[in-house]
């Protein structure tokens, strides 16, 4: 099993088992370290569960933004399907250009999107909602640098500004609350 962290620099990897801890530096000069502790490897399992069974993480900046729209397609299968309130990419012109190329990948791996777009996206809507994809939009007047996006029992919020925000949620509950809230607007919205 695996998740993602947010992005940092850090060269490293760190390996916990039995009662040793492995910490491996790949910078220039890699570096290797081996600490038989029973005390420190249970200090440094505790911090792994921490990490792992967080419901909340914080990602700040594009690159920890494209990865997660990445990490949708690596996660989801053939067939299989997500989900977008208010899809858009703000004013940043790099972003438009990386959903652009992103939604060709997801089209390769059979993913459907299903998409509730801001009025800004209209006449490039084209370009990102490439089949399998079915997409609607908002009423013009609805205003917001927030694009909700969930699947599975993940909901990703993006505030499209620089630097580039999101919240990853993992909750069921979260998401099936997020899933009523889109199907409402989808049935209120127009193509």
């Amino acid at each position: 099993e695996f998740k993602f962290i947010p992005h940092y620099d850090n060269p490293g990897v760190t390996f916990v088992f039995n009662n040793k801890i492995v910490i491996i530096n790949f910078s220039k000069e890699p570096s290797a370290f081996l600490v038989e502790s029973k005390e420190s490897a249970q200090s440094y399992s505790t911090y792994f569960e921490l990490l792992w069974n967080q419901k909340v993480s914080v990602y700040e900046g594009k690159k920890d933004t494209t990865n997660f729209f990445r990490n949708i397609i690596g996660e989801l299968h053939e067939g299989e399907e997500y989900f977008v309130i208010n899809g858009n990419y703000g004013s940043i012109i790099e972003l438009k250009q990386f959903f652009q190329h992103y939604h060709k990948q997801r089209v390769k791996r059979g993913v459907k999107a299903n998409i509730l777009f801001n009025a800004n996206i209209k006449g490039v809507e084209n370009s990102l909602a490439l089949a399998p994809a079915e997409y609607k939009f908002l009423p013009k007047d609805f205003k917001s640098p927030l694009q909700m996006t969930f699947y599975k029992d993940k909901l990703y919020i993006s505030l499209w500004q620089k630097p580039v925000l999101g919240f990853l949620i993992e909750s069921k509950e979260v998401v099936d609350a997020f899933k009523a809230y889109f199907d409402h607007l989808w049935n209120q919205s127009k193509k």
